[in-house]
């Protein structure tokens, strides 16, 4: 459990949770402005990438938070004081 680099995972994940982020929120703005053009209502579920964008977002958050636990716990030692 010591070798594992949770940091740089933490990082990654943090990356990826930035980029699907901003991702959602510029396809939901974009079709949205479409959908106001065509008198449609656009949501953020209506096509299975955006549903899948979604979940990989969740995905990377979680392991954000676990990631980050652990290198904090590996960093302490794992001991109370």
């Amino acid at each position: 459990m010591k070798k594992v680099p949770w940091g740089f995972l933490g990082g990654v994940c943090l990356i990826l949770a930035f980029y699907l982020t901003v991702g959602i929120v510029v396809a939901f703005l974009i079709l949205n402005a479409i959908a106001a053009q065509t008198s449609y209502s656009a949501t953020l579920f209506d096509t299975g990438w955006q549903i899948l964008m979604f979940v990989l977002d969740v995905i990377s958050v979680i392991g954000i938070i676990g990631c980050f636990s652990m290198y904090a716990i590996r960093e302490k030692g794992g001991k109370r004081k």
